[in-house]
């Protein structure tokens, strides 16, 4: 089961869930997407409600090992080893798909509104960092960030731009407003 605790009050209410192990919650506006183990595909938690469902994805999906989610509730992202998909959230149908030649770590910029992506490329610098700009046509490459020798896989978003894990340090990138 899946605990929820109301902020406000303390007041905590229990949802079943329908397999064994949940992971990779990620918040949405109103919806709050699971993996549920041993299952297939994704479910969704009303926030209202607090109603799991099962969420059937159309298109090339894997089931995630890690998701993230536009805050504007407009597309959910998931990563499972080299694989990224970029789902619409009103059709929970693929727009579009990444390979990377790795295992992938993604985040998403709401400020920037791009999908950041890195993984280790043993190519000096031997981590690659992406950016791909989403819309109903699906992913399209913006960026090829140049990546210092000391970074590493991993990335967390801000609001335009990200954090990089680096060797003994966290390295701030930032992208500029649109002019």
């Amino acid at each position: 089961w899946l605990t929820v605790f109301q902020a406000a009050s303390g007041e905590r209410m229990r949802i079943d869930l329908p397999g064994w192990f949940a992971s990779s919650l990620e918040a949405a506006p109103g919806r709050v997407y699971i993996n549920v183990s041993p299952k297939t595909s994704l479910y969704v938690i009303d926030a209202d409600t607090h109603r799991l469902a099962p969420w059937p994805v159309t298109g090339a999906f894997r089931l995630p090992a890690y998701l993230d989610a536009d805050p504007e509730g407009q597309y959910l992202f998931a990563a499972y080893d080299r694989y990224v998909s970029a789902i619409d959230v009103k059709t929970a149908t693929v727009v579009g798909r990444i390979i990377a030649p790795k295992p992938v770590s993604i985040a998403f910029d709401a400020g920037s509104r791009l999908l950041l992506a890195s993984w280790e490329d043993g190519i000096p610098p031997p981590v690659r960092v992406a950016a791909y700009r989403v819309d109903e046509k699906g992913l399209t490459l913006v960026a090829r960030l140049t990546n210092p020798a000391n970074g590493i896989v991993g990335v967390v978003r801000t609001h335009r731009g990200f954090i990089q894990r680096g060797v003994a340090e966290l390295i701030v990138w930032a992208f500029q407003p649109p002019r």
